[in-house]
């Protein structure tokens, strides 16, 4: 099974009306031109308010955008928190990004990367090392 990305601007939806088992109902909207609207379809997919997701399909994590395309590759990479993600390049070295793929800072080795709500957490040799990144004030 694969997630979607969805148009809105091309999706037509639809009101249907559901039985909720219990002797009431409920309206949900749905889109019924599915095939026309999706852009993409991976295997993971997490939204994000940056407007670049973090998408996987087998061992390749990147980054899309609204429609689909490959805005941006790595060997590992976190979601979004906030404007700021971190990801490990190529030579194996974790560096914090900004929204816009701007290298901010050089965190050090790394096999891994993921973000746990709101840290994100660097894998070396089966160690965690987490931590919080914020903007200067």
């Amino acid at each position: 099974d694969k997630l979607v990305l969805v148009d809105l601007e091309k999706a037509k939806f639809e009101e249907r009306t559901i039985d909720n088992g219990y002797g009431g109902s409920f309206t949900v909207s749905v889109v019924s031109n599915l095939e026309e609207a999706i852009v993409a379809q991976y295997d993971y997919i997490e939204l994000s308010s940056t407007g670049k997701f973090l998408a996987q399909n087998g061992d390749d994590w990147f980054y899309i955008d609204g429609k689909g395309e490959i805005v941006a590759d790595y060997l590992a990479c976190s979601n979004f928190i906030g404007e700021y993600a971190v990801v490990v390049k190529d030579d194996g070295i974790a560096y914090v990004i900004d929204s816009d793929f701007n290298v901010l800072s050089q965190i050090g080795e790394a096999d891994d990367v993921y973000s746990a709500g709101n840290v994100f957490c660097i894998v070396k040799n089966g160690k965690v090392k987490c931590i919080r990144v914020e903007k200067n004030k």
